[in-house]
């Protein structure tokens, strides 16, 4: 039987939400280090959310070297086979790929659930079952990638779009395209024609997820795959020297749309689902959900330092439009 793991995906730089995500002494914490609005950090509460539906020692996080100073506080205690920490930014393929290598040394015949750790999910449960079912359409359909698709609320032309085609099949649709930030015009019509908004969650069985990089970026999965020694990791310099040379490379434009035929995709009701990549979505976010000050619990001190919902008052951001 395959076993359930996750690959969390916490080494992004959080560029365009830099200007609302600084701790007092200045510096800009990467956006899965922050709170949104007092308590703990966005990268906890995806462990949390995910920890729900797969047992903690299977759930792999993927973290950058030059974040150490916020991550270790959070998974310092973890086994480290369970962190996996890049030596630098490559882009989400590669940031995909070497955890994906991880969790199959440790798990030749695993299920992933990858999940960025940036997301605000209101409802949780109706999340978690969409995962759920995602997951047993994997079993399924063994050859396929099962992505989450949110039932759009606005025509948002900072998100990705997934376009699905065809009758469901065990509860998932074929795809048929892809539209990573449409204008105005063309978000309204996917949004017309029954379009999902991306939410980058996805699930497939590990050997069926790197033989799409190998068909997609065979260079990329030759390099990776002749490298990596054991389940515990890499000989000293090895990940770094690999990296001083590696070309970045975005999972979604270079494996995802050039493996049209292997993906389906599942609808998500609307579930509060929101992606915190500009203060725009942070200010619309916080807007949903109104909490009076007083009432946000206490930050776990000393980490957290940044509560975005501070910062962004302090920068005088406004709520987002309707259309995006």
């Amino acid at each position: 039987m395959n076993e359930l793991w996750s690959i969390v995906l916490a080494a992004g730089e959080g560029q365009r939400l830099r200007e609302i995500s600084v701790d007092p002494q200045g510096r800009v914490v990467p956006k899965q280090f922050c709170s949104l609005a007092g308590g703990s950090s966005l990268l906890r509460q995806t462990r949390e959310r995910v920890e729900r539906v797969v047992a903690p020692e299977r759930v792999v996080t993927v973290v950058a070297a030059q974040h150490r100073r916020w991550w270790a506080r959070e998974l310092g205690t973890d086994a480290s086979e369970r962190v996996v920490v890049q030596p630098g930014n490559r882009g989400t393929a590669p940031g995909i790929l070497l955890p994906l290598l991880r969790v199959l040394a440790l798990a030749p015949r695993a299920v992933v659930a990858v999940l960025p750790s940036d997301h605000y999910i209101g409802q949780e449960g109706v999340f978690l079952q969409a995962l759920g079912r995602a997951v047993a359409a994997v079993e399924r359909l063994p050859e396929t990638l099962v992505l989450l698709g949110i039932q759009p609320t606005v025509a948002a032309k900072d998100l990705g779009w997934i376009l699905p085609v065809g009758s469901p099949e065990i509860g998932v649709r074929r795809v048929a395209a892809f539209a990573e930030k449409p204008d105005a015009a063309k978000a309204a019509a996917l949004m017309r024609q029954g379009a999902l908004w991306n939410s980058f969650v996805f699930v497939a069985r590990g050997e069926q997820l790197l033989a799409l990089f190998r068909r997609a970026l065979p260079r990329l999965a030759d390099l990776f795959e002749a490298r990596l020694t054991t389940a515990e990791g890499w000989e000293d310099g090895e990940l770094e020297e690999l990296y001083s040379a590696l070309p970045s490379a975005d999972f979604s434009r270079e494996v995802l749309e050039r493996s049209a035929p292997a993906l389906r995709v599942v609808a998500v009701p609307r579930c509060g689902w929101m992606d915190l990549g500009t203060p725009a979505r942070v200010a619309e976010c916080l807007k949903a959900q109104p909490q009076s000050r007083s009432a946000r619990p206490a930050f776990d001190f000393p980490f957290p330092a940044v509560d975005l919902s501070r910062t962004l008052a302090r920068n005088d951001w406004a709520p987002a439009p309707a259309v995006l």
